[in-house]
């Protein structure tokens, strides 16, 4: 995945689809295991940049934390060197973190439904 300077153009997209979906009176927010479906359909895709995999993870708040806040834990992050979005985060940790996040994030919700 490379990064792409295309986070204010996902987050506008992201919003206006949001905007569409209000004004007709329909919501469709993916559910946790189709989120993670297409976080592992994404990482299997060469073509899949940290822009579309913000995307796709963003559908996912809980998730969407989670990546943020590993990126910037000691584990990952350089002193002074925090990341606030989630391309950079993406980056920062890598196709395996992101991968690993995701599915132990989703072992969580199905253990709890």
């Amino acid at each position: 995945m490379t990064h792409g300077v295309l986070t204010s153009t996902t987050a506008f997209e992201f919003v206006t689809r949001l905007a569409r979906e209000l004004s007709v009176g329909k919501i469709e927010l993916p559910g946790f295991p189709q989120v993670f479906a297409q976080v592992c359909r994404a990482l299997n895709d060469p073509a899949t940049d940290a822009a579309k995999m913000a995307s796709i993870v963003g559908a996912e708040p809980a998730l969407a934390a989670r990546l943020l806040a590993m990126a910037n834990s000691v584990a990952f992050a350089e002193i002074g060197k925090a990341v606030g979005d989630l391309p950079a985060a993406i980056i920062r940790l890598g196709d395996i973190n992101v991968r690993s996040a995701a599915d132990g994030a989703g072992r969580v919700v199905l253990t709890m439904n």
